[in-house]
Protein backbone atom coordinates (compact mmCIF):
# COMPACT_ATOMS: atom_id res chain seq x y z
CA UNK A 1 0.00 0.00 0.00
CA UNK A 2 1.55 2.99 -0.88
CA UNK A 3 2.40 5.73 1.88
CA UNK A 4 0.22 8.34 2.12
CA UNK A 5 1.83 12.18 2.93
CA UNK A 6 1.29 13.93 6.32
CA UNK A 7 0.43 16.74 4.39
CA UNK A 8 -2.43 14.81 2.39
CA UNK A 9 -5.21 16.91 4.06
CA UNK A 10 -3.88 19.89 2.68
CA UNK A 11 -4.19 18.94 -1.04
CA UNK A 12 -7.35 20.63 -2.05
CA UNK A 13 -6.23 24.39 -0.72
CA UNK A 14 -2.72 23.88 -2.18
CA UNK A 15 -4.66 23.13 -5.75
CA UNK A 16 -6.71 25.62 -4.95
CA UNK A 17 -4.12 28.69 -4.06
CA UNK A 18 -2.57 27.09 -7.53
CA UNK A 19 -5.57 26.96 -9.83
CA UNK A 20 -7.78 29.98 -8.77
CA UNK A 21 -5.19 32.78 -7.05
CA UNK A 22 -2.38 31.55 -9.32
CA UNK A 23 0.31 31.78 -6.88
CA UNK A 24 4.13 30.17 -6.47
CA UNK A 25 5.29 27.91 -4.47
CA UNK A 26 7.10 29.67 -2.05
CA UNK A 27 3.75 31.82 -1.33
CA UNK A 28 1.74 28.02 -1.23
CA UNK A 29 4.60 26.33 0.94
CA UNK A 30 4.62 30.15 3.16
CA UNK A 31 0.74 30.15 3.43
CA UNK A 32 0.15 26.15 3.96
CA UNK A 33 3.64 24.84 5.13
CA UNK A 34 3.67 22.16 2.69
CA UNK A 35 7.22 21.76 1.89
CA UNK A 36 8.25 22.91 -1.75
CA UNK A 37 9.15 18.71 -2.33
CA UNK A 38 5.83 17.58 -2.01
CA UNK A 39 4.54 20.59 -3.66
CA UNK A 40 6.08 19.98 -7.08
CA UNK A 41 4.32 16.55 -7.27
CA UNK A 42 1.13 18.13 -6.47
CA UNK A 43 1.58 20.78 -9.01
CA UNK A 44 3.00 19.00 -11.71
CA UNK A 45 -0.21 19.08 -13.49
CA UNK A 46 -0.53 22.77 -12.62
CA UNK A 47 2.42 24.89 -14.15
CA UNK A 48 2.05 28.64 -14.20
CA UNK A 49 2.82 30.53 -17.41
CA UNK A 50 6.08 32.28 -18.58
CA UNK A 51 3.95 36.12 -17.97
CA UNK A 52 3.09 34.72 -13.88
CA UNK A 53 6.50 33.23 -13.45
CA UNK A 54 8.07 36.65 -14.73
CA UNK A 55 5.78 38.73 -12.37
CA UNK A 56 6.46 36.57 -9.21
CA UNK A 57 10.10 37.13 -9.70
CA UNK A 58 10.04 40.90 -10.72
CA UNK A 59 7.96 41.25 -6.95
CA UNK A 60 10.30 39.27 -4.65
CA UNK A 61 12.08 41.70 -2.71
CA UNK A 62 15.88 41.27 -3.61
CA UNK A 63 18.73 41.99 -0.84
CA UNK A 64 20.71 44.94 -2.03
CA UNK A 65 23.78 45.95 -0.32
CA UNK A 66 23.21 49.88 -0.04
CA UNK A 67 25.21 52.48 -2.23
CA UNK A 68 28.41 53.76 -1.77
CA UNK A 69 28.84 56.99 -0.94
CA UNK A 70 30.68 59.15 -3.57
CA UNK A 71 34.08 60.24 -2.32
CA UNK A 72 33.81 64.01 -2.55
CA UNK A 73 30.61 66.10 -1.42
CA UNK A 74 28.56 67.97 -3.89
CA UNK A 75 25.92 68.22 -5.96
CA UNK A 76 24.37 66.33 -9.24
CA UNK A 77 24.90 67.82 -12.36
CA UNK A 78 21.29 67.39 -14.45
CA UNK A 79 22.05 66.53 -17.93
CA UNK A 80 19.73 65.66 -21.35
CA UNK A 81 18.72 62.11 -20.88
CA UNK A 82 19.84 61.86 -25.09
CA UNK A 83 22.87 63.61 -24.76
CA UNK A 84 25.58 61.89 -26.72
CA UNK A 85 28.68 60.58 -26.22
CA UNK A 86 30.23 63.63 -28.18
CA UNK A 87 27.87 65.55 -25.80
CA UNK A 88 28.90 63.92 -22.36
CA UNK A 89 32.59 65.03 -23.48
CA UNK A 90 32.13 68.48 -23.90
CA UNK A 91 30.69 68.58 -20.65
CA UNK A 92 33.50 66.93 -18.89
CA UNK A 93 35.68 68.83 -20.40
CA UNK A 94 34.30 72.52 -19.47
CA UNK A 95 33.54 71.31 -15.93
CA UNK A 96 37.78 70.47 -16.21
CA UNK A 97 38.76 73.90 -17.73
CA UNK A 98 36.93 75.86 -15.21
CA UNK A 99 38.39 73.80 -12.33
CA UNK A 100 41.95 74.41 -14.10
CA UNK A 101 41.72 78.00 -14.26
CA UNK A 102 40.16 78.12 -11.01
CA UNK A 103 43.59 76.62 -10.14
CA UNK A 104 45.54 79.50 -11.94
CA UNK A 105 46.76 77.14 -14.83
CA UNK A 106 46.86 78.09 -18.03
CA UNK A 107 45.21 76.42 -20.97
CA UNK A 108 45.79 75.24 -24.36
CA UNK A 109 43.83 73.29 -26.92
CA UNK A 110 45.06 70.69 -29.10
CA UNK A 111 45.85 71.46 -32.90
CA UNK A 112 42.49 69.41 -33.78
CA UNK A 113 39.82 66.76 -33.47
CA UNK A 114 42.57 64.08 -34.32
CA UNK A 115 44.61 65.29 -31.88
CA UNK A 116 44.90 62.08 -28.69
CA UNK A 117 45.37 64.94 -26.23
CA UNK A 118 42.10 66.37 -25.07
CA UNK A 119 44.05 69.84 -22.89
CA UNK A 120 47.26 71.08 -22.37
CA UNK A 121 47.89 72.56 -19.50
CA UNK A 122 51.11 74.74 -18.18
CA UNK A 123 52.25 77.15 -15.23
CA UNK A 124 51.86 80.63 -16.28
CA UNK A 125 54.78 81.78 -17.58
CA UNK A 126 55.98 78.31 -17.43
CA UNK A 127 56.97 76.01 -19.78
CA UNK A 128 56.62 72.14 -19.20
CA UNK A 129 53.37 71.40 -20.82
CA UNK A 130 50.70 68.67 -18.99
CA UNK A 131 48.55 66.20 -21.29
CA UNK A 132 45.67 65.55 -20.06
CA UNK A 133 42.89 62.90 -20.78
CA UNK A 134 39.40 64.00 -19.80
CA UNK A 135 36.50 61.34 -19.51
CA UNK A 136 33.33 61.07 -17.43
CA UNK A 137 32.76 58.78 -15.47
CA UNK A 138 30.73 55.68 -16.22
CA UNK A 139 27.71 54.20 -13.98
CA UNK A 140 28.90 51.48 -11.63
CA UNK A 141 27.71 47.61 -12.97
CA UNK A 142 26.21 47.20 -9.86
CA UNK A 143 23.85 49.67 -7.86
CA UNK A 144 26.49 49.35 -4.67
CA UNK A 145 29.53 49.93 -6.55
CA UNK A 146 31.20 53.38 -7.33
CA UNK A 147 31.36 55.26 -10.69
CA UNK A 148 35.04 54.76 -12.88
CA UNK A 149 37.06 56.33 -15.51
CA UNK A 150 37.17 54.81 -19.02
CA UNK A 151 41.34 54.06 -19.79
CA UNK A 152 40.44 53.03 -23.46
CA UNK A 153 40.37 54.94 -26.41
CA UNK A 154 38.61 54.71 -30.11
CA UNK A 155 40.97 54.83 -33.08
CA UNK A 156 39.88 54.00 -36.53
CA UNK A 157 36.57 52.26 -34.89
CA UNK A 158 38.68 50.31 -32.74
CA UNK A 159 39.19 50.04 -28.81
CA UNK A 160 42.60 50.25 -27.48
CA UNK A 161 44.96 51.23 -24.97
CA UNK A 162 46.75 54.72 -24.41
CA UNK A 163 50.26 53.61 -24.36
CA UNK A 164 53.11 55.89 -22.32
CA UNK A 165 52.89 59.57 -23.38
CA UNK A 166 49.33 59.54 -24.54
CA UNK A 167 48.82 61.67 -21.49
CA UNK A 168 50.22 62.78 -18.14
CA UNK A 169 47.26 62.63 -15.87
CA UNK A 170 43.39 61.69 -16.66
CA UNK A 171 40.95 63.42 -15.42
CA UNK A 172 37.11 62.13 -14.61
CA UNK A 173 34.61 64.00 -14.28
CA UNK A 174 31.80 62.61 -11.93
CA UNK A 175 28.31 64.42 -13.05
CA UNK A 176 26.51 62.55 -9.36
CA UNK A 177 28.77 65.32 -7.43
CA UNK A 178 30.57 67.85 -10.32
CA UNK A 179 33.96 66.54 -8.89
CA UNK A 180 37.34 65.93 -10.67
CA UNK A 181 39.14 62.86 -9.73
CA UNK A 182 42.86 63.30 -10.87
CA UNK A 183 45.09 60.25 -11.56
CA UNK A 184 48.60 60.38 -13.60
CA UNK A 185 49.57 57.77 -16.12
CA UNK A 186 51.97 56.07 -13.48
CA UNK A 187 49.16 55.32 -11.15
CA UNK A 188 47.02 53.81 -13.88
CA UNK A 189 49.03 52.29 -16.20
CA UNK A 190 48.53 48.92 -14.23
CA UNK A 191 45.35 48.59 -15.77
CA UNK A 192 43.31 47.63 -18.83
CA UNK A 193 39.76 48.71 -18.44
CA UNK A 194 39.22 51.11 -16.14
CA UNK A 195 39.84 52.35 -13.20
CA UNK A 196 37.46 52.99 -9.77
CA UNK A 197 37.04 56.92 -8.24
CA UNK A 198 38.62 57.35 -4.86
CA UNK A 199 38.74 59.96 -2.17
CA UNK A 200 42.80 60.69 -2.88
CA UNK A 201 41.74 61.44 -6.38
CA UNK A 202 39.09 64.05 -5.83
CA UNK A 203 39.87 67.21 -6.63
CA UNK A 204 44.00 66.39 -6.58
CA UNK A 205 44.84 69.03 -9.17
CA UNK A 206 47.99 69.24 -6.63
CA UNK A 207 49.25 66.28 -8.58
CA UNK A 208 49.28 68.13 -12.13
CA UNK A 209 50.79 71.76 -10.12
CA UNK A 210 53.45 69.49 -8.40
CA UNK A 211 54.29 67.96 -11.30
CA UNK A 212 54.17 70.99 -13.21
CA UNK A 213 56.74 72.27 -10.48
CA UNK A 214 59.18 69.24 -10.92
CA UNK A 215 58.42 67.84 -7.24
CA UNK A 216 58.34 64.49 -7.40
CA UNK A 217 55.71 62.10 -6.83
CA UNK A 218 54.79 61.19 -3.40
CA UNK A 219 55.03 57.47 -2.90
CA UNK A 220 53.17 55.36 0.05
CA UNK A 221 55.00 53.58 1.75
CA UNK A 222 54.98 49.74 1.33
CA UNK A 223 52.95 48.57 4.85
CA UNK A 224 54.62 45.64 5.86
CA UNK A 225 52.00 42.43 7.33
CA UNK A 226 53.46 40.89 10.83
CA UNK A 227 53.76 37.04 10.52
CA UNK A 228 51.05 34.67 11.61
CA UNK A 229 51.20 33.88 15.01
CA UNK A 230 51.68 30.22 13.40
CA UNK A 231 54.48 31.11 11.12
CA UNK A 232 56.38 32.67 13.95
CA UNK A 233 55.98 29.95 16.59
CA UNK A 234 57.50 28.02 13.77
CA UNK A 235 60.33 30.28 13.27
CA UNK A 236 60.98 30.58 16.99
CA UNK A 237 60.88 26.71 17.46
CA UNK A 238 63.27 26.40 14.98
CA UNK A 239 65.67 28.81 16.27
CA UNK A 240 65.20 27.37 19.71
CA UNK A 241 66.16 23.75 18.19
CA UNK A 242 69.19 25.10 16.32
CA UNK A 243 70.12 27.35 19.54
CA UNK A 244 69.99 23.92 21.41
CA UNK A 245 72.18 21.89 18.73
CA UNK A 246 74.81 24.55 18.76
CA UNK A 247 75.01 24.13 22.53
CA UNK A 248 75.15 20.26 22.54
CA UNK A 249 77.99 20.65 19.97
CA UNK A 250 80.33 22.93 22.01
CA UNK A 251 79.49 20.59 25.00
CA UNK A 252 80.67 17.47 22.94
CA UNK A 253 83.95 19.53 21.92
CA UNK A 254 84.98 20.66 25.42
CA UNK A 255 84.46 17.15 26.17
CA UNK A 256 87.13 15.87 23.94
Amino acid sequence: MPKTSVHESKRSEVLRLRVEERLGSAEIERRTGVPKNVLHYWLKSHPLTKKERAAIIAAAPRNRGSKKALPGEGDACEMAEDLSTLGRGSVAENFVKYDISRHGLRIMNPDGDGDVVDIYVRRQGGEKVAFLQVRMTSKPPARSGLPSISLRRYRNGKSNNFKKGDFHFIIGFCPDNQKCYIYSYDEVKHLVNSVSISQGACDAWWKVIDWLDGKKPERRKSVKTAAPARARKRHAGRAAASASSASISLRTQSLV
